[in-house]
C-alpha cells in the first residue's frame, strides 16, 4: 500500500499537509514540527520515500514507525494536535513525528490538527496492523 503526504505549509506553528491513500480515497490532515535542518526532536523529517511498519511501545501503543530516515530514528505516526516551534513559545505534541487529524483548526491561538484519535483509528483500519507500507512525503510550499 502506498500513502502520500503533500505538505502545503511550514511556519513556526508547524508543518501541515494532507495524507492521502489514493486506492482507498482516504484523506486526513497532518501536522509536524517546522523544518529545522532535520535536527532530531525539533524538526520535521526530509521529504522523501519511507518504509513504514506497525509499532507498539508503552508510550506510543498502536502507532506506525518510519524506517531509514536520514540522520533520525524513532519517527512515528501517532496522535496529537500541535507541533510548533517550542523555542518561539508554541506548543507541541511531537518531537519530529507525524500527527494525523480529521480536520485542521486552532487550539489556544495555534494552528493544529483536530480529531487526531479518529484519524489514527481510521488510518489503522485501512492500512492494517501487520503489513509494512510505503510513505512518500512531498513539499509543496
Amino acid at each position: 500500500m502506498n500513502l502520500l503526504i503533500n505538505r502545503t505549509e511550514s511556519t513556526d506553528q508547524g508543518t501541515f499537509g494532507e495524507l492521502i491513500i489514493e486506492d482507498d480515497g482516504f484523506v486526513c490532515y497532518t501536522c509536524e514540527p517546522p523544518w529545522k535542518d532535520n535536527k532530531p526532536q525539533i524538526s520535521c523529517i526530509p521529504a522523501g520515500e519511507y518504509k513504514v511498519r506497525t509499532w507498539n511501545s508503552k508510550k506510543f501503543p498502536r502507532t506506525f514507525r518510519l524506517f531509514d530516515v536520514p540522520g533520525r530514528d524513532a519517527i512515528l505516526i501517532h496522535t496529537g494536535n500541535m507541533a510548533g516551534d517550542k523555542e518561539k513559545g508554541y506548543l507541541r505534541h511531537s518531537l519530529g513525528c507525524i500527527l494525523p487529524g480529521k480536520k485542521r483548526g486552532w487550539i489556544a491561538k495555534q494552528k493544529a490538527v483536530l480529531l487526531s484519535v479518529v484519524a489514527m483509528r481510521e488510518l489503522t483500519a485501512i492500512v492494517g496492523r501487520t503489513e509494512p507500507f510505503n510513505l512518500s512525503i512531498v513539499n509543496h510550499f
